[in-house]
């Protein structure tokens, strides 16, 4: 699965922060022990069962995969990112094109637009609430393109959404269209394990025993080590190195969506309140050329997380001519995933040799048991700290506000 290795950052050990934080955990655990199934915390971070999941969406991806060679996702926030986590597992794919729109730019749109042949393209169309004006305005300038090429239209989408009379559940009954029922109780960016992330997860052919594997040991290993898990050590890792910004550094590519669904979760889970922390994240190698001179010689006011795959034998075939330089040179015959290592070490090295705080996470594949148990150790681990904030971690008073004033804007 995982190791975490918090060595060199501060120590989260209970016991040296004092009865005030020992009392604090006790507290958050006497409360997450008396919640119910019917409640968002008992329903993220205990074990889970993805077979009714699988089951209420059997019919839809057998629907869209017989009948499309491009499917398009519509969404904002967690409705987009938790496909793309499972996108990430690209070469399940077997082929087919995936676009994500998560954005009203027009410009996006009409560049994404170009590139599909509409009369194969199923249209997968996510809002919990039903009533995310991005989402719709979205779904409507697709239909208004299907009109202008005087195409047939309400074949080719398909919606998750909540069971309410929304906005989007009446355009769907509409178009006489297949609903997924989107997980009641369950906020967007948490909903990893329900159908709105499990639909495109099968899309993709993804191995969900492995997925559901990996993040039920982490919750097991939650419940039954409490505070000595490494979800809650993480999470007060972070309480207690009192650091406003939140460095994650992944020297995985495929974890670019995985990071853009960890800034979120800490943002949206977090900022309250006058709490919260700054997400900053990015892909390495790359980071080693721009930010990370900020990072080395920059003010001491960050956490660094750095997490790391092993090499699979697969990549071990990338090997650096050993003819390429003359003279022995240093890179001759080294492997790719060799060089990649040492890139992560190097980093690792750097920051602890200037006192930064560090925590490294090294994944021993990246499949799908692997992503399950990241997804589940990050969400106790926000959740957790949440609480510990004395804050509901699934809230979003502040989007709300925006959503607010958009419509009031929109409709004057």
């Amino acid at each position: 699965m995982y190791k975490y290795n918090n060595a060199f950052c501060k120590s989260s050990r209970i016991d040296e922060h004092g009865k005030a934080l020992e009392n604090k955990v006790a507290k958050v655990f006497s409360f997450l022990e008396t919640t119910n199934s019917q409640t968002p915390f008992y329903k993220v971070i205990h074990k889970h069962n993805l077979e009714p999941a699988a089951l209420a969406c059997k019919e839809m991806v057998k629907t869209i995969q017989e009948n499309f060679d491009v499917y398009v996702y519509i969404g904002m926030g967690g409705a987009i990112l938790n496909p793309k986590m499972m996108a990430s597992l690209h070469h399940k794919n077997d082929g087919k094109e995936i676009y994500f729109i998560n954005t009203t730019d027009p410009t996006y749109f009409m560049e994404i637009r170009r590139q599909l042949d509409l009369a194969k393209t199923a249209f997968i169309v996510t809002s919990n609430s039903g009533e995310t004006s991005e989402t719709i305005s979205m779904l409507g300038a697709f239909v208004n393109e299907f009109k202008k090429s005087g195409l047939e239209y309400k074949n080719n989408f398909f919606f998750c959404t909540s069971l309410t009379g929304n906005t989007l559940r009446k355009i769907a009954e509409s178009f006489d269209a297949p609903v997924l029922e989107y997980n009641s109780g369950i906020g967007g960016r948490f909903s990893c394990f329900s159908n709105s992330a499990i639909l495109p997860a099968m899309l993709m052919g993804l191995d969900l025993d492995a997925f559901n594997e990996g993040a039920n040991k982490v919750a097991d290993a939650f419940w039954n080590n409490k505070q000595k898990s490494l979800p809650a050590i993480a999470a007060l890792d972070i309480l207690t190195i009192k650091k406003p910004n939140l460095v994650t550094l992944s020297y995985d590519h495929n974890l670019k969506a995985f990071l853009d669904w960890y800034a979120q979760i800490i943002s949206e889970s977090l900022g309250k309140n006058s709490n919260g922390y700054n997400p900053m994240n990015g892909v390495a190698p790359q980071e080693q050329h721009s930010t990370m001179q900020l990072y080395l010689d920059g003010p001491e006011d960050k956490l660094y997380t750095l997490i790391h795959t092993k090499a699979a034998e697969t990549t071990r075939k990338a090997i650096v001519d050993a003819g390429l330089v003359p003279g022995g040179h240093f890179l001759n015959a080294k492997s790719l995933g060799t060089v990649h290592k040492a890139m992560f070490d190097a980093t690792t090295k750097a920051l602890i040799d200037k006192g930064r705080p560090v925590r490294t996470i090294e994944l021993d594949e990246f499949n799908e048991e692997s992503l399950g148990s990241l997804i589940m150790h990050c969400s106790i681990e926000v959740i957790f700290l949440g609480l510990l904030l004395e804050i509901d971690p699934f809230d979003q008073p502040g989007v709300e506000a925006i959503k607010i004033e958009a419509k009031r804007l929109l409709s004057s």
